[in-house]
């Protein structure tokens, strides 16, 4: 199983990529967390992957429980501010896959796979590798649990009042 949870954010290669992957994994499936677009909808029934391909919407709750099902996180995002599906995912030792663009890389570190989100080519390569590399995907899944950990509301206050500190001595 795999989870994506984000707004329409490079889902088309994500599906292309997931396509491929069927071919090697035919009892994969994909659970995307979000609303279903017209043009997706197009796209999964000209590759036929209907029932392959489930939309759900999902409480912050619902949400936990897919992460903790879930093989994978796959999030080939173009952009991204900061990553809290990610960092969600890795708490719940849900492994990731995610694009290396914006502040992504920084959110995963060296806690997941990091890759061109135009290439679904490789991103087809690494969803397969993990998905049947169970040493992988446990490797994944610790790192990125202890990742996860050095991210907290608490962290952040103090690394922001000692931002401030540093201003005010300045003056």
């Amino acid at each position: 199983m795999l989870v994506q949870r984000s707004l329409e954010k490079n889902i088309p290669i994500l599906i292309k990529a997931f396509y491929e992957i069927i071919k090697d994994i035919p009892n994969a499936i994909l659970v995307r967390v979000g609303p279903r677009t017209a043009r997706v909808s197009k796209i999964i029934t000209a590759l036929g992957l209907d029932g392959r391909i489930y939309y759900r919407r999902a409480s912050d709750r619902e949400v936990a429980l897919y992460y903790n099902a879930a093989d994978l996180l796959v999030h080939p995002a173009y952009h991204e501010d900061f990553g809290m599906t990610i960092l969600e995912a890795m708490a719940s030792g849900c492994p990731v896959i995610a694009s290396n663009r914006t502040a992504i890389p920084e959110v995963i570190g060296n806690a997941g796979i990091l890759l061109d989100p135009y290439d679904f080519g490789y991103l087809a390569y690494w969803m397969c590798e993990v998905l049947t590399n169970e040493d992988l995907r446990a490797k994944l899944s610790e790192a990125g649990y202890k990742r996860s950990l050095s991210f907290s509301w608490e962290k952040c206050a103090k690394e922001t009042l000692e931002v401030y500190r540093e201003v005010l001595n300045e003056f």
